[in-house]
């Protein structure tokens, strides 16, 4: 009997530390992951800001105005108005959003099989000691 508890006493000493380790390394993982998230959206969101500004100042966003008018003009016109604002888009804006939005994109998406593994870790923990403290 003196082995069995010595055995768990073990057992339990080991969880804890492999407990202690997990924790670390997901708590910075996931501090690592929420804050270049946070870079990528707030550089995309000046970004997409300054791209908006830009169009402004040149005026192309007046071109707007014309769908202010009746259904019909807008059928009409809808393919020129956009060619128009495409057309005005500053084109070193336009690449760096687009690079910005895909390195977010791929971010998210690359952290994904990480992301689930760490859920899985954890809730692989909170079952063991649950199990232990019903003991």
């Amino acid at each position: 009997m003196n082995i069995m508890r010595k055995k768990n006493l073990l057992t339990s000493t080991v969880m804890r530390s492999i407990e202690t380790i997990e924790r670390k390394r997901i708590s910075s993982f996931q501090k690592i992951h929420t804050v270049s998230v946070f870079i990528f959206f707030t550089i995309f969101s000046v970004s997409l800001f300054l791209l908006i500004s830009t169009l402004h100042t040149q005026g192309t966003l007046d071109t707007l105005s014309i769908f202010m008018e009746d259904l019909e003009i807008i059928r009409e016109s809808i393919f020129d108005v956009l060619f128009i604002i495409t057309a005005e888009l500053p084109p070193v804006f336009v690449l760096s959003t687009a690079v910005i939005l895909l390195c977010a994109a791929g971010i998210l998406i690359s952290s994904k099989k990480t992301r689930t593994i760490i859920k899985q870790k954890e809730s692989d923990i909170r079952k063991y000691f649950q199990i232990q403290d019903k003991k």
